[in-house]
């Protein structure tokens, strides 16, 4: 049941900042004041939020990626994937850039290597020396 609701806790959390965004690229460019308001406030929101899933997906301390890995490391693989290449298509231009997909992978694959690194660390190395 924690796991499902950390589950949940970041899809909502990821969901949030792709809708933030895509209000972001729908207003597009507005003037004034509270134009440009709404405009920093939705960037901040996508921002934040994915960062914020991101950091979430690591399999450490007490933190959603850690529990989610323990119930399944598919689950956990797939959603840490998921967030990962949001993040980094949103971070490098969004849909007005084109995707660089060689390079999304191998970002991904580095996230991936150091979370199962830390993951083993954690597992096997840390119990041994206590």
């Amino acid at each position: 049941v924690r796991a499902l609701a950390n589950l949940a806790e970041l899809g909502a959390i990821t969901l949030l900042a792709v809708l933030a965004w895509l209000g972001y690229q729908w207003a597009g460019p507005l003037a004034g004041f509270w134009g440009n308001l709404t405009l920093e406030a939705l960037a901040t929101v996508c921002l934040a939020g994915l960062g914020s899933a991101t950091i979430l997906m690591l399999p450490i301390g007490h933190l959603p990626g850690r529990v989610l890995l323990e119930w399944s490391p598919v689950a956990w693989a797939v959603t840490a994937a998921v967030v990962a290449t949001l993040a980094w298509v949103i971070a490098l231009g969004g849909s007005g850039a084109s995707f660089p997909l060689l390079g999304t992978l191998g970002i991904s694959a580095g996230f991936t290597a150091l979370s199962v690194a830390v993951w083993a660390w954690v597992r096997y190395v840390e119990p041994a020396g206590a």
